[in-house]
């Protein structure tokens, strides 16, 4: 009786088999449907691939190594595999956990990471795509970047070597949180440098063809913000060498607006201290408006107010000397006045 159940039940699943399974004689496979089209061709249903529980501790090898053309899955790691390989990119020791890698020799070693093109992602939770190189992290590279730093972001031909970095077009993020784009760099912590600039100082910011090395200094054009917390503007500014670019000096720039002519041609239309002294022509104003013709140093030390200068000591001056005294000074600093 039990052999007749038997015999049953496995005849019974041959037919059902036989029903819906062809084979062609070109040795394709079809399951629903009569003239399969590939070596195996499913129609009008889902195909599942499954493996039970999660990846073992030590898991097997996988089902193919070595060089090929292949679409793999591979249940011991979760991982998937599409494309080609002409390495050991796609063999059990490059693969990572929960991975996935497509295109040309790509390699995703990464515990869940994701590598298309030929590029590589070697970091945890990292992506790469094109020929690019995602080796940290929680790092993501595109085009044909590099992106060592955790968390960073690098976009074309960029370096973003800095945690927290972001670097676009042909660019170097290398302080930490620092951002650059263009042909910039941007080396320090959360600088920003775009064009052909650098932002060397904590915090700076550079754009256009600028260097910023101060300490929240900014600069813009073609220009050079040394000192700390100073914005340069214009063009071939001179940056004044005594600036102090990581402390608060009175006597120090707070605004550079440059109209040099080239690199060793460098001046300043106008320049504000950061006492307030603001000085049009000349790098040093003493009062808070001090406007200078030529290149000679005014002779003595004027009262607060404004002073107009030309080279040959010729001044106009407006000034309080005390609470009992106001008016207009022609001449030198003597008592003369109208």
């Amino acid at each position: 009786m039990k052999k007749n159940i038997y015999y049953f039940l496995i005849t019974t699943i041959g037919y059902l088999l036989l029903a819906t399974t062809s084979f062609a004689q070109n040795g394709n496979v079809g399951i629903g449907i009569a003239a399969p089209l590939a070596r195996l061709h499913v129609a009008d249903s889902n195909v599942v691939f499954t493996a039970i529980g999660n990846i073992p501790a030590i898991p097997g090898n996988p089902p193919v190594s070595g060089t090929g053309r292949r679409m793999m899955w591979y249940p011991n790691k979760a991982a998937f595999r599409v494309g080609y390989v002409g390495t050991l990119n796609w063999n059990k020791d490059s693969i990572g956990n929960y991975s996935f890698a497509s295109g040309n020799n790509s390699k995703a070693s990464g515990f869940v990471s994701t590598a298309m093109g030929s590029s590589n992602a070697e970091g945890k939770f990292s992506t790469s795509m094109g020929q690019s190189d995602a080796s940290a992290d929680s790092s993501t590279a595109m085009g044909g970047s590099f992106a060592g730093g955790l968390y960073s972001t690098a976009i074309g031909s960029s370096n973003a070597t800095a945690n927290l970095s972001t670097a676009m077009g042909q660019s170097d993020a290398t302080g930490i949180a620092s951002t650059s784009m263009g042909s910039s760099i941007a080396s320090g912590i959360y600088s920003t440098a775009s064009g052909s600039s650098k932002s060397t100082g904590f915090g700076s910011t550079a754009f256009g063809e600028s260097i910023a090395s101060g300490i929240y200094s900014s600069a813009f054009g073609n220009t050079y913000s040394r000192s700390y917390g100073a914005t340069a503007l214009g063009v071939f500014n001179d940056s004044i060498a005594t600036s102090n670019p990581v402390s608060f000096i009175a006597t120090d720039p707070v605004l550079y607006v440059g109209n040099g002519t080239a690199n060793n041609a460098r001046k300043n239309a106008m320049v504000v201290l950061k006492n307030g002294n603001t000085g049009i022509g000349t790098n040093m104003p003493l009062v808070k408006l001090h406007i200078q013709d030529g290149v000679t140093g005014i002779a003595y030390m004027p009262l607060p107010g404004a002073v107009i200068e030309r080279n040959n000591h010729t001044y106009l001056t407006f000034l309080t000397p005390n609470a009992f005294e106001s008016g207009l000074l022609f001449g030198n600093s003597g008592d003369e006045a109208m």
